[in-house]
């Protein structure tokens, strides 16, 4: 996360239980090495828990930022490249590129978790989620630009330490790039498509085929 002085980090774990004698969270917490007066520990429904990002865009609604350009990178990256690309990439970013609520987010996942056929995905057994959610302090078309082009250098980056992207992402790709993206699935795909939507009434505007 950004701060005035650079990064910071903060892991968020949570534990899953059932019933009504919640776990002690004193020893839930042992043996982690973390700054344990700055510890924020909460006891929620399993709804609210999944449902914590809307306290965030209920702020940003509140401020007027949700509804300035929402220039998000979401990539996936390898065990193996994971350090050496954040720290690369930290190296590279300031506080500004994010904004004053925007993160960094690390998400790791093993990759049977993922069956999605068209989903492509880092040759690692583990794998992480590698997002830059950033969250301008302006609506002007020249900061999104800026962010938008910068979020094509990091994904080129991510692409040359054998990372993947996810599609919803905000940056420019041309039908190569896409090509390049989905490798061996090109052609069943383009095969799909020509079939059940020759007419490209589907997902308009992405510029695959």
């Amino acid at each position: 996360m950004p701060t005035t002085t650079g990064w910071t980090f903060r892991l968020d774990a949570a534990f899953y239980f059932s019933g009504d004698n919640p776990p002690d969270d004193t020893s839930l917490l042992v043996g982690l090495s973390d700054d344990r007066s700055a510890a924020q520990l909460s006891t929620s429904s399993y709804f609210d828990y999944l449902n914590r990002p809307a306290a965030l865009e209920q702020l940003l609604r509140s401020n007027g930022q949700w509804f300035y350009p929402h220039p998000w990178l979401m990539t996936f990256v390898g065990d193996s490249r994971i350090e050496s690309v954040v720290s690369g990439e930290l190296d590279r970013l300031t506080p500004a590129d994010l904004g004053s609520f925007g993160q960094i987010v690390l998400s790791a996942f093993r990759r049977p978790a993922a069956a999605s056929p068209l989903l492509r995905l880092p040759s690692d057994d583990l794998i992480y989620a590698f997002n830059l959610v950033r969250i301008p302090t302006t609506a002007a078309a020249t900061e999104a630009e800026r962010l938008i082009a910068d979020n094509r250098s990091v994904y080129e980056r991510v692409r040359a330490a054998g990372g993947t992207l996810y599609p919803v992402s905000a940056l420019p790709m041309t039908s190569e790039d896409w090509r390049s993206h989905f490798g061996a699935a090109w052609t069943w795909l383009h095969d799909a498509k020509q079939n059940f939507d020759p007419g490209h009434v589907f997902a308009p505007g992405y510029e695959i085929f």
